[in-house]
């Protein structure tokens, strides 16, 4: 028995990123499944062996290669790293601080309480979706940097650190800023690596308070959503006057609908999305031939399709004819799908295998939790995002980052946080 758990250790501990990627394309799986039976099976199928076969190729070849000595060769790391690491952190603490206090003074609200007294769901939603629309393409990415990369990462490393009082301080902030914008996955994001580094050094407290935090923070979220949970009637147009006039659900009952809501939307409904995907490319739309990829836009002519946009319409018909505007995003693989078919599948698998070798080299001698802890998100978002998205504007390029600027310190500092 203890052999076969050192086995199972030592297996995830040089496999980890494509043992949970595995675990996800699972779910996504038997998302497809529920949505379109075995009609589109095949082609998962294709890049599941496709990335499978390249990853294990990619393992050999890179078997004797350390990628963070190149790295920190080519960033000349070593130079940027001050003596003491600790004044480092405060002043990037301090930085993503002074940015939260300014972008609040840039919106000229708190967009959550702004929500909070409205009484009209369109608006609400409308407004949401202008944060990001509306704003400076600049501020849009620093916030994006922000949630996405430093303040999990920072969390996190305060957390190992012990630095207490700090810890408590940036937790508090990062709370606040996270709901504020009234994006459910921002506070998963902010707290999910020490949810995970807590739980693997069994410090249950400290793993049950953020989760904790996170549950009140999507009930408050989806309270601030929908007038009508909070009693008061919703005067949005599409709102049918039954439900106006229908006696608004007891907290509880509200409580328990938002988590039976977001399980069902974070297991089946990125799978169900890539079926719709696989059910209207070729059929509907063509398959974009390179046009689908924002980056080739300056040898395309400047020309680009943005799919995610313009399925919209067709998966969800009846929030278009309401007038809404939104985003179909669909797992990683689907992108080079939608440009090449079935030889995208195979370049899909190619380039995410391809990845995830180099950071597990990356991370190669970091400690088990803490390879999980930095990167568990990036790789469970692959199933509703691109992967050159991801690693730029995604935030898993910038984490990957602060762990090789941090990387020298982070075994001292684990050792005297136990």
């Amino acid at each position: 028995m203890k052999k076969t758990i050192s086995i199972f250790r030592r297996v995830f501990r040089n496999h980890s990123l494509m043992i949970i990627y595995y675990l996800m394309l699972f779910f996504l799986t038997l998302g497809v499944y529920v949505k379109s039976g075995t009609q589109f099976l095949d082609e998962m199928f294709i890049y599941i062996l496709s990335f499978t076969l390249f990853y294990f190729l990619f393992q050999m070849l890179l078997k004797r290669t350390s990628v963070i000595v190149w790295i920190r060769k080519i960033l000349r790391v070593d130079n940027l790293i001050v003596p003491d690491i600790s004044k480092f952190s405060l002043i990037m603490i301090a930085s993503i601080v002074a940015f939260i206090v300014f972008h609040f003074f840039y919106l000229g609200c708190i967009p959550v309480l702004k929500a909070w007294h409205n009484d009209n769901s369109d608006n609400i939603m409308m407004f949401r979706r202008s944060l990001t629309e509306d704003s400076n393409i600049l501020i849009n990415y620093l916030s994006s940097f922000l949630l996405k990369a430093m303040i999990p990462f920072y969390v996190l490393y305060l957390f190992i650190a012990g630095k207490r009082s700090i810890y408590v301080i940036f937790m508090l902030v990062a709370v606040c800023y996270s709901v504020s914008l009234l994006q459910k996955s921002f506070i998963l994001t902010a707290l999910i690596p020490i949810i995970i580094y807590a739980t693997w050094k069994r410090k249950f407290l400290h793993a049950a308070l953020a989760i904790a935090i996170i549950c009140v923070s999507w009930v408050f979220l989806v309270f601030a959503a929908n007038p009508e949970l909070r009693g008061v009637p919703d005067k949005a147009s599409s709102v049918p006057i039954a439900m106006q006039e229908a006696a608004p659900l007891s907290a509880s009952n509200s409580a328990k609908l938002t988590i039976v809501s977001l399980a069902q939307r974070a297991v089946l409904k990125p799978g169900e999305i890539v079926a719709e995907w696989f059910r209207l490319i070729p059929s509907e739309y063509p398959y974009l031939k390179g046009h689908g990829y924002n980056f080739l836009r300056p040898i395309n002519s400047g020309h680009y399709v943005d799919y995610s946009t313009e399925l919209y319409k067709s998966i969800f018909p009846i929030y278009y004819k309401r007038g809404l505007r939104g985003a179909v995003n669909v797992a990683s693989f689907m992108y080079d799908y939608a440009n090449f078919g079935k030889l995208g599948l195979f370049y899909s698998g190619f380039s995410l295998a391809l990845v995830f070798v180099v950071v597990l080299r990356v991370f190669r001698k970091a400690e088990l939790p803490i390879i999980v802890a930095v990167n568990i998100y990036s790789v469970l978002v692959l199933s509703s995002s691109a992967l050159t998205t991801l690693l730029f504007s995604g935030g898993w390029g910038i984490i990957i980052l602060l762990y090789v600027l941090h990387s020298k310190n982070f075994e001292s500092i684990s050792k005297k946080a136990e």
